[in-house]
């Protein structure tokens, strides 16, 4: 749908803002006077097209406009500007220009990463590293799997481990298991 947006301020100003949305093709019923332009984002459907007379009437800057354009954007909507028709803010540039920015984003990350490996700094969660509650937990565990003859998943639920942790702790210290089968033999 096509909403002409008009800046509320001096009434031959918004007679004049009217008319330009007017003889731009939006209906009548379609124009709606506000003071911000935030007063829009709650009116605002997919696929809906905002008509102003000019981005000067409701931005006093450029982040201000980009932030505005984001948002509408953000509600798969755009923005068109009469008296800026170079300007061009259509849903496709800005689709391009955000995978522009996020293509930049990942180069970024990914040259400080090899940057980072490079120089030697080991990345990520430290191997083997766990809380010495949970390491205490495990010792209990394998203490019990070695003393008596109970089932793995017994010992798991009586502790409160993780039985793949319990399996991970049990191979990284070098104990075997043997199979107890359904029995616990």
């Amino acid at each position: 749908m096509k909403l002409g947006l008009v800046k509320k301020g001096l009434a031959t100003e918004k007679c004049d803002q009217a008319g330009r949305l007017s003889a731009a093709g939006i209906d009548v019923t379609g124009i709606i006077f506000v003071e911000h332009f935030k007063e829009i984002y709650d009116r605002l459907n997919e696929g809906d097209v905002i008509y102003i007379r000019s981005f000067a009437d409701f931005f006093s800057s450029i982040s201000k406009l980009f932030s505005a354009i984001e948002s509408v954007f953000s509600r798969k909507c755009s923005i068109v500007s009469l008296d800026e028709p170079w300007l061009d803010v259509s849903a496709g540039i800005m689709g391009k220009l955000c995978d522009l920015e996020h293509r930049m984003a990942v180069r970024r990350t990914k040259d400080g990463l090899a940057k980072a490996r490079r120089s030697g700094r080991v990345l990520g969660r430290p191997k083997g590293s766990c809380s010495p509650e949970t390491a205490a937990k495990l010792r209990l565990c394998a203490s019990l799997y070695e003393n008596s003859d109970m089932k793995v998943i017994e010992i798991c639920n009586t502790v409160g481990c993780n039985m793949k942790s319990f399996y991970k702790y049990m191979n990284d210290n070098g104990i075997i298991l043997n199979r107890r089968g359904r029995n616990g033999k």
